[in-house]
């Protein structure tokens, strides 16, 4: 059943999109447009910050054409957002016959977008947007850095997937300095793969302040009715906006208010006192009226405004770098720095600003008064400065970019620096796989790792990195390397859609015409017009991935097979071919790549011998996997990151607890931060608002505010916070999508709320359609509830909901009849796309009484539970529990439900009526089991209980510590405080877990916390390595162990890895009683660590590609087993290296045991380091494009 909803959600989603879904509809229509349209020569478009404005540098080279261009032969087209007051700044224009202004995502924008010959932006285009190769596109971004930027920004790499792509598409990126330069090619990774080119010669936009207009700007101030005194100085304040919520930016524009207040009252003598607000919060400052007569309009233009502007505040923002030019003051006031910074650092520190840097608002009305003062200190950072970066800015740089640009002018010496992107190295393009912990992944790091980056150029194209995992595997990679994400959907029409559903179905026929152009075109959208001399499918287990690779503008494409691909194939896992589909279709392309990459020659013969109907014998290749040496044996240092201990937002009330009589003190900044100065808190009252914590040592600190104004840090002790608590409820009638991740969690209430609970992870909700009536906020955020269909299932942050446009309410909060529809229709499909979340749905928790604790079950009666809370789920009996730790009373569609502690860390789903609950009236032991592992005492001295009974009624002795001691036994009391029974030399005592910390000096502790002693050098050590699945068989080296061990009776057999043949490999090992020899030791971060500790590493694979564990296993020096395949024969070449068991059963692998175990082999010494340097000469032979044909087949 499942399989057949899975079949009519494909037929049907094609067809579907275009009509239901707004992005599908815009996708479709721009798709027909790139295909129909041709570019109309002498055609502009302009785009700036996503058509909200006419500003900035596309202004500037607006502007610029317009003036030159007498003969009016160009046609300029500006993509905006209509709105009031942009519409004021536009009707200058609205007589033009050759100025078209398009609705941004309008058919006539979708259009322009197709057919403008120029294309320019200051940000980037839309996911969707492809830019043809007869188009021009010009990036000129928005600012020179302060902050770090790309992937210098901690976090998620695939955060700066549409900023790369964009780069990589656009023709010329505009830069006005070498630092913004090195932000484009090192920060964004561009260098040596960028084809475009950089062109350093000023900002046209810094052009608009040297010519500002003051007259006709003023003009236009006024006619915005905004307060201007023409007697007085103007000083203007840019602060940046770092806010996460509508919430958080109320509170930022009262604080603005408050603090620009403060400073007209000393200073609004000399000084018109304004402030240009960020984009992102001007919608809501427009409508904060207090600030309003002060607010710069978003639609002015900044660079204009600088022209008429006397004094500078900003705190973050690149305009201040723009401002040099003028010569006149900077002042900098950075109170909320040290709530931001921890996240994402900074290129330039304070003390190297072109000005005065104040962390309070007294601080910086000081440095106001004293002004003449404090900027003559700063005079030559300012200097420096101006020679850095604006070098090139004399009011002429649009006109040098555009001559350039439009036709070639080479500007005279030191005007312009052209910088080629290029290196002119063979450009490699790889995807590695998803880079996941796997044996693919760590292949494809450890070949990115050993190419010679002096002769290539390597760019990852990647999926997605939503987990942790993914991205530390990603960190890995070199710097050097260029990283391409794949996001957004593909520019597929219908018709093309239905094609590529039959292709990724049925694979490739010869009866069908192969769809080359809707590939290429895909590439195009996330490559951009780049070209690669060999593009390499490194997974090889993905039709979807190698359709791309093979779309690739590449001279060579390589599929790599790291198996024997047929039988991976037709393997079964939990009753399913699970690459049946992929691989089917992806061996039917196969004829399409120049090589087919086996990883050993063995592999390759066994691939061109199944494989041989798919494509030619000369086709299928080899090239050894590189390894890792260092990593293997331990060379490689840790990389340890400077630990910074991050701010924590905390926007809450707080009251000042000591005598107003008292004086607070206090630091300007985060006390650890190097610039913070101790000073008096001045307070008009005990009431503060709470800004941010932080801890240092043992001591907290707050950040505080009072009416709107920044005070400073102050310690825990003297303040106390109150909870969070409702601001406002506004309703609406919103309709969208989840957007949850992983980590998100639905909650039964405002999530903030003292008493709101976690109601489950909200993960598999992602992309349900909902309907939001109410949007709740609070101090600290914004939520809404989550309702599918009728049902309240709970709550999330306003911003794991994507709103749909073409769907919503309009600005009156009116839902048409025809939205109405279209809602229910939406609906309607989620059931028939999602039925097995539906399904989910009915046993989600909608409420959740907390109890976590441990009580008293007076049924003396076998509990029945279950691992999901249904009563048609399977039933475990946990037999009868006189004490029970109970987490949560749960309701949801089937009644009500207890969640329990079956045993620890393990939970489980109980129905009310199973258990009758009462309190404990004193403690008790909950568990005490047998366990193994040593600690060390962190403390000289610690407390040393004798018996349960005294750990029961706190009865202890202190003892100087022993350094270290082995666990035998722990204990969990109701109080919920862990005690651990160790060795004390001849007796065993009770100390408090506390009080110890885990040792390794007898064992490690494995990814799930597991500790697995190291192996007892007394007796013979077996071990194997890899995922537990039927192709390693496993079974059978237990099979032969069980064997060696009844002969023998001695040895120990080590299984490292997890997969979905455990349960069967523990039921063999129970078979044949060896529970206490045979040891799963699961995941280990660092399993070569453990694995050289034992003797002999076996291997039992029915078949390999190329065994890396193997080669692992040589690098440590070990005796080696292995089953006679012919992978493992080539890797151990017939024997130097390792026994190849005579018979590939259990008998032939038992009598290697015991032939390696008594010595009877000698085996030559392996060099790691040398096979590395084969295996990656070997690599080169076949990607180097200039090498002789012949020398590939040698």
């Amino acid at each position: 059943m499942l399989g057949i909803n899975k079949n009519i959600k494909r037929l049907v989603l094609p067809a579907l999109k275009p009509i239901v879904s707004p992005s599908g509809k815009i996708i479709d229509t721009y798709t027909k447009y790139f295909k129909e349209t041709e570019i109309q020569p002498n055609t502009f478009l302009f785009e700036s910050r996503d058509g909200q404005s006419m500003t900035d540098s596309p202004l500037a080279i607006f502007e610029y054409l317009l003036a030159t261009d007498t003969e009016r032969k160009n046609t300029y087209v500006w993509s905006i957002v209509s709105s009031p007051e942009l519409d004021i700044v536009l009707k200058k224009y609205r007589s033009e016959t050759n100025i078209i202004f398009v609705e941004r995502e309008s058919d006539d924008y979708l259009k322009w977008l197709c057919q403008a010959q120029y294309l320019i932006n200051n940000a980037t285009f839309q996911q969707y947007v492809i830019i043809k190769e007869e188009q021009t596109y010009i990036n000129t971004w928005h600012g020179t850095p302060l902050k770090t930027m790309g992937y210098d920004i901690p976090g998620n790499p695939a955060d700066a997937k549409n900023v790369v792509r964009n780069f990589f598409m656009s023709t010329f990126l505009l830069s006005p300095n070498a630092h913004t330069t090195n932000m484009y090619l090192d920060s964004y990774r561009l260098r040596g793969g960028y084809e475009g080119h950089v062109l350093e010669a000023g900002y046209p936009r810094i052009d608009q302040t040297f010519r500002t207009n003051h007259d006709d700007l003023l003009k236009t101030l006024f006619e915005f009715k905004r307060d201007i005194d023409l007697s007085k100085k103007i000083m203007l304040y840019t602060p940046t906006w770092k806010g996460a919520s509508v919430n958080s930016a109320r509170n930022d524009l009262e604080q603005i208010y408050q603090e620009l207040a403060s400073i007209r009252q000393e200073f609004g003598d000399t000084y018109n006192v304004l402030v240009k607000v960020h984009p992102f919060l001007y919608e809501q400052a427009a409508a904060f009226k207090k600030i309003v007569p002060y607010l710069i309009p978003d639609c002015i233009d900044t660079n204009k405004l600088l022209g008429i502007v006397d004094l500078l505040i900003t705190d973050y923002s690149s305009i201040f770098f723009d401002f040099l030019v003028t010569d006149r003051p900077i002042l900098f006031y950075c109170w909320d720095d040290d709530l931001y910074t921890s996240d994402r650092g900074k290129y330039f520190e304070y003390d190297e600003l072109p000005g005065p840097v104040a962390f309070t608002i007294d601080e910086l009305k000081k440095n106001i008064a004293d002004l003449d003062e404090v900027t003559a200190a700063s005079r030559s950072n300012y200097e420096r400065f101006k020679k850095m970066f604006v070098p090139y800015d004399d009011g002429q740089t649009t006109k040098r970019y555009v001559e350039y640009i439009l036709y070639g002018k080479m500007p005279e010496a030191q005007q312009m620096t052209v910088i080629n992107g290029h290196s002119g190295k063979i450009k490699l393009l790889i995807y590695p796989g998803g880079m996941r912990n796997n044996g693919i992944t760590s292949s494809a790091i450890n070949l990115i790792q050993n190419i010679d980056t002096r002769k290539y150029d390597v760019t990852c194209f990647l999926d997605q990195s939503g987990t942790m995992e993914q991205q530390t595997n990603i960190g890995l990679l070199p710097k050097s390397t260029h990283l391409i994400f794949r996001f957004g959907n593909p520019n597929f029409t219908t018709k093309e859609g239905y094609q590529d559903l039959r292709i990724q179905a049925r694979g490739y026929k010869n009866d069908a015409s192969y769809p080359d152009e809707i590939y290429e075109r895909e590439c195009l959208r996330l490559l951009g017009n780049q070209h690669f001399d060999v593009a390499i499918d490194f997974s090889g287990y993905s039709l979807y991935w190698s359709k791309l690779i093979l779309a690739s503008q590449s001279k060579m494409r390589i599929c790599y097979m790291h198996s024997d691909m047929l039988s991976d194939m037709n393997r079964v896992v939990n009753g399913r071919k699970i690459h049946k589909v992929n691989l089917r279709g992806l061996f039917s392309l196969y004829h399409r790549f120049d090589y087919l990459m086996s990883v050993s020659d063995i592999t390759r013969q066994t691939n061109a011998d199944n494989l041989a109907k798919y494509a030619a014998a000369e086709k299928f290749v080899y090239t050894p996997n590189t390894i890792n040496p260092d990593r293997i044996l331990g060379k490689l240092k840790p990389t340890t990151d400077k630990v910074i201990n991050k701010t924590v937002l905390l926007p809450r009330e707080g009251i000042i607890t000591i005598d107003s009589s008292v004086p607070l003190r206090g630091y300007n900044a985060r006390p650890d931060f190097y610039y913070a100065k101790k000073r008096t808190i001045d307070l008009i009252g005990p009431n503060v608002a709470v800004l941010g914590e932080f801890e240092m040592g043992e001591q907290t600190y707050y950040k505080i505010s009072q009416n709107g104004c920044y005070l400073g840090w102050v310690r825990q002790d003297v303040i106390n916070i109150l909870p969070d608590h409702i601001t406002d409820t506004e309703k609406v009638a919103y309709f969208g999508k989840l957007a949850t991740t992983n980590r998100s969690q639905l909650f039964d209430g405002p999530i903030s709320l003292d008493e709101t609970v976690p109601l489950g992870n909200a993960r598999y909700m992602r992309n349900l359609y909902v309907t939001v009536p109410e949007i709740i906020s609070t101090q600290t955020n914004c939520y809404v509830p989550v309702i599918v269909g009728r049902k309240k299932y709970g709550y999330v942050p306003l911003s794991s909901i994507r709103l749909s446009y073409r769907f919503n309410q309009t600005a009156d909060g009116h839902v048409s009849f025809g939205k109405k529809i279209g809602r229910k229709l939406l609906t309607g499909l989620d059931h028939l796309q999602h039925r097995e979340i539906f399904k989910q749905l009915k046993e989600q928790p909608t409420k959740r009484i907390d109890f976590k604790g441990y009580y008293q079950n007076t049924l003396a009666t076998d509990i029945l539970c279950s691992k999901v809370p249904n009563p048609t789920a399977e039933k475990i009996s946990i037999g009868v529990r006189e004490l029970v730790y109970v987490h949560s009373l749960n309701t949801n569609s089937f009644g009500n439900w207890y969640l329990i502690e079956m045993e620890v860390g393990n939970f489980v789903w109980v129905e009310q009526e199973q258990l009758m609950l009462s309190n404990l009236e004193e403690t008790r032991i909950y568990s005490n089991e047998k366990t193994f592992y040593y600690v060390d005492i962190l403390l000289p001295e610690v407390n040393v209980y004798a018996s349960e009974k005294d750990i029961l009624t706190n009865n202890y002795q202190l003892v100087k510590a022993l350094p270290l001691v082995k666990v035998v036994r722990e204990l969990v009391t109701t109080d919920d405080q862990t005690f651990i029974q160790v060795e004390w030399q001849d007796k065993l005592v009770w100390l408090n877990q506390e009080d110890t910390e885990n040792s390794l000096a007898y064992g490690m502790f494995n990814n799930n916390k597991d500790y697995i002693p190291y192996p007892n050098n007394a007796e013979t050590n077996f071990v194997t390595m890899g995922r537990l699945s039927p192709e390693k068989n496993q079974v059978q080296l237990v099979e032969a162990f069980a064997a060696y061990y009844q002969e023998k009776q001695s040895g120990y057999l080590y299984l490292i890895g997890s997969g979905p043949e455990q349960e069967k490999l523990e039921a063999a090992v129970d078979k044949y009683q060896l529970n206490n020899r045979v040891i799963f030791v699961g995941q280990m971060s660092n399993p070569f660590e453990f694995m050289r500790r034992c003797d002999i590493f076996v291997l039992t694979s029915l078949y390999e590609g190329q065994p890396m564990v193997l080669l692992e296993a040589m690098t440590l020096g070990m005796s080696i087993i292995s089953t006679d395949i012919p992978a493992c024969r080539h890797v151990l070449e017939d024997g130097r290296y390792g026994c190849l068991t005579k018979t590939n059963d259990a008998i032939g692998v038992k009598e290697a045991m015991i032939a390696v175990a008594d010595k009877q082999y000698e085996f030559e010494a392996f060099d790691p380091y040398g096979y590395n340097q084969k295996a990656i000469e070997h690599f080169y032979r076949y990607i180097d494009t200039d090498s002789e044909e012949e020398d590939k087949h040698e």
